[in-house]
């Protein structure tokens, strides 16, 4: 799933660490192939546990871990 921001998830996306053009390759080791990808890291987020997202970056596989401490501050950040 290739990331591309535009519209009102832009900014999760950038706080979890993507950037435009990124392409998720996994979450949480689970292979991420489908139009529910993005859904997936949504949900885990929403849950607050640790993440792992292996992603393509210019070419070149990338790891982003977030604890789940990380993610909260996160989640925090973002609520109105």
């Amino acid at each position: 799933m290739r990331v591309s921001f535009r519209g009102r998830d832009d900014h999760l996306l950038q706080k979890l660490g993507f950037e435009n053009g990124d392409i998720v390759l996994r979450v949480n080791d689970e292979r991420i192939d489908g139009p529910n990808s993005l859904e997936k890291i949504y949900d885990l987020f929403g849950s607050g546990c640790n993440l792992k997202l292996e992603i393509e970056r210019n070419g070149e596989r990338q790891l982003i871990s977030l604890d789940s401490h990380e993610v909260k501050m996160i989640k925090e950040s973002l609520d109105p």
